[in-house]
C-alpha cells in the first residue's frame, strides 16, 4: 500500500489444480458407475424374469455413463446354423432416435466372423471401445452411418457360450471411453 493506503502491487501465488480437479472427477464417476451396477444387480436379483428389469438397468447405467443409447443384443443359433444377433432391448436419452423402431434393427444380424471386426473381439471376450476416430476400418462406414460418434459394447456369456453383448454409444460427441466406464 502506498502512503495513502491505496494498493500498488500485490503478490500472488497460483497452482495448476487441473489434474487434481480431473482425479476428483473420475473419482465421483467411477462412483457412480459402482451405484448404477449396484443397482442392477439388485434389480436382477429381485426379479425371478431378468427382462421385467432389464429397461430400468439400461436407462440407469446410461444416463450414468451420459450415453445417449444403451442396449442388449441377445444371440440365438439361425435354423442354417450361423449365430444371429437381435436388438431386444433399448434405453434412448431424450431427442435421439429409438433404435427398436428403427427397420434396420427389426431385422435379424448375422453376427461377423471377419476378423478386427468388433464381433471377432467380442467372441474372445474382449471389450469393444473406440470412437469415429478409432474404429476398425472394416466397422468405420457402418458405425459412421449411424451417426455413432463412441461406442463402447462389453460382451455377456452364459455357461461359457456368448450370449449377448451390452453396449452404450455416444451420437453427440466422439469421446474416448475411460477404463472405468
Amino acid at each position: 500500500l502506498n502512503e495513502q493506503g491505496v494498493s500498488e502491487g500485490s503478490i500472488g501465488i497460483l497452482q495448476d489444480i487441473t489434474s487434481r480437479k480431473l482425479v476428483e472427477a473420475n473419482l465421483r464417476q467411477r462412483e457412480a458407475i459402482l451405484e448404477a451396477v449396484t443397482f442392477a444387480a439388485e434389480q436382477f436379483l429381485k426379479a425371478s424374469d431378468w427382462p421385467t428389469n432389464i429397461d430400468n438397468v439400461l436407462e440407469r447405467l446410461g444416463r450414468t455413463i451420459d450415453a445417449t443409447h444403451a442396449y442388449l443384443f441377445e444371440h440365438h443359433p439361425g435354423e442354417d446354423g450361423n449365430e444371429l444377433s437381435t436388438l431386444t432391448h433399448e434405453w434412448v436419452a431424450t431427442g435421439f432416435p429409438n433404435d427398436l423402431e428403427n427397420p434396420m434393427y427389426q431385422r435379424i444380424h448375422l453376427v461377423r466372423y471377419d476378423v478386427d471386426s468388433s464381433d471377432d473381439g467380442l467372441r474372445r471376450g474382449e471389450v469393444f471401445a473406440g470412437n469415429s476416430s478409432n474404429y476398425p476400418e472394416i466397422e468405420k462406414a457402418r458405425f459412421d452411418a449411424m451417426g455413432i460418434k463412441a461406442l463402447v459394447e462389453v460382451p455377456l456369456f452364459v455357461d461359457g457360450v456368448w450370449w449377448g453383448t451390452i453396449g452404450f454409444d455416444d451420437m453427440v460427441i466422439e469421446r474416448e471411453w475411460s477404463s472405468v466406464e
